[in-house]
């Protein structure tokens, strides 16, 4: 029985380097006897001791049927940036599954400079495709992804729209918070697109917002309007809250002036001094306003 010896030569290539490894490594890869798993191997310890050199293997492992072989590959590319460049140009050319295994390996191997093919790959008719890049980019997106990710959450409902979302969210790059506020003051863009960006806002914790989120909160886009209120939830604190006073007696929606009022209350809750709110609502009763922020301040 041949493979138990095959498995013996194929941890050999833990311990050896160089020609060596490469010989063992391909001496496995090659034998008729060698399942799946450790043909896989083999690829990787072939990508260990050639480096690029082991792009061929990796690129028919890529293309065959087997899902093992083409993780093995994936993974390869992984420590290989140069070969890893080459493959994702050829994204198209893989099979749906082997070409989302090697956007994950962008992701793996924070390989920012490949971010344009993930911007790119994001709208792919192939879920699986579509769904690694929108994942990957949130890794190594720069500010440069904001605007096609709020477009995409913008465009879409569902589990695409959350998953744009989310990746809007936890891109980490310098930046990215100036664009995203840049974008949504551009009265240009879609409505349902700087919604988008007035929610990153929320979902991003942007202090530096609060003045957009304050004004976004009596744009003339209900689905604006939403988006800030909501933002306004996670960012607000009570140093905002003579500002939130003010926005409740300028809204004209009874819904709107009900979320902000809880805002308002949240954030006197967690303030320092408890009693700074509640004089502040009494002076503002004191200047008499209209009824449904009157009701609003004495329910606050």
């Amino acid at each position: 029985e041949p493979r138990p010896v095959l498995q013996g030569l194929i941890e050999l290539t833990d311990s050896v380097s160089g020609d060596e490894q490469a010989a063992v490594a391909q001496a496995v890869f090659d034998h008729s006897a060698a399942t799946s798993s450790l043909r896989g191997r083999a690829i990787i310890g072939l990508s260990q001791a050639r480096g690029n050199a082991a792009l061929p293997h990796i690129h028919n492992a890529l293309r065959s049927d087997d899902l093992r072989l083409q993780r093995a590959a994936a993974e390869a590319l992984v420590a290989l940036p140069e070969a890893l460049a080459t493959t994702a140009a050829q994204l198209n050319d893989l099979p749906p599954s082997a070409a989302a295994l090697v956007i994950g390996a962008i992701a793996k191997a924070r390989a920012t400079a490949l971010e344009e093919i993930l911007i790119q790959t994001m709208n792919h008719d192939d879920a699986d495709i579509s769904n690694a890049a929108i994942d990957a980019i949130a890794v190594c997106g720069s500010a440069k992804a904001v605007r096609p990710l709020a477009e995409l959450a913008g465009n879409s409902t569902g589990a695409k729209q959350n998953r744009a979302r989310r990746s809007l969210a936890a891109l980490k790059a310098n930046g990215v918070d100036d664009s995203i506020r840049s974008l949504a003051a551009d009265n240009t863009l879609p409505e349902k697109i700087r919604a988008e960006l007035f929610a990153a806002m929320g979902s991003r914790i942007d202090r530096a917002a609060i003045g957009m989120l304050l004004q976004a909160a009596t744009d003339d886009n209900k689905a604006i309007r939403k988006e800030a209120i909501a933002a306004l939830a996670v960012v607000a604190n009570d140093s905002d809250s003579a500002r939130l006073i003010d926005l409740i007696a300028a809204v004209d929606s009874a819904a709107d002036r009900n979320r902000l009022e809880g805002i308002l209350v949240a954030v006197n809750r967690s303030a320092g001094d408890p009693a700074a709110t509640p004089a502040l609502l009494a002076a503002a009763l004191a200047k008499n306003p209209p009824a449904p922020a009157r009701i609003a301040y004495l329910n606050a």
